[in-house]
């Protein structure tokens, strides 16, 4: 399946939490209005999005689109971002439908757990479109 170039992202947070040493998710499953994005800086927690399942770590964020389920099970105890936010994608050619969802593998861990810890440090005394810009930075 070809994907026209992403060349620009836009987000629009709707909310955003961060939860330490959790041992269990408020909900087990959940359908959001807009996107949700799980990144977890410590544990690993059990995902299905769609037709997709599998184990979530450190380095790894969870994207699930609008109106998709997603369901979700800590294996071990979770120190997590939450983000639900709305995309805006756009190629070349114009507006277009954020094509990834579920399991994002970062080979740069460091530079993900970066901007986690960004994202940590905005939530108290950063700009909303800071945090926005973070947000997008995980997606390119």
């Amino acid at each position: 399946m070809h994907h026209a170039n992403i060349i620009a992202i836009e987000t629009k947070l709707l909310a955003q939490s961060y939860s330490r040493d959790r041992t269990s998710f408020l909900m087990p499953e959940e359908t959001y209005e807009g996107w949700v994005l799980l990144a977890g800086e410590k544990g690993v927690f059990r995902y299905t999005v769609a037709d997709e399942a599998g184990e979530a770590k450190v380095g790894d964020v969870v994207l699930c689109p609008p109106g998709t389920s997603l369901h979700r099970e800590m294996i071990e105890k979770l120190d997590f971002h939450y983000v639900h936010f709305r995309l805006y994608a756009r190629s070349s050619e114009g507006p277009i439908e954020f094509p990834y969802f579920g399991k994002i593998v970062f080979r740069n861990t460091s530079r993900l757990l970066s901007i986690l810890a960004g994202m940590r440090a905005a939530r108290s005394n950063v700009s909303l479109s800071y945090l926005e810009h973070l947000v997008s930075d995980v997606l390119y």
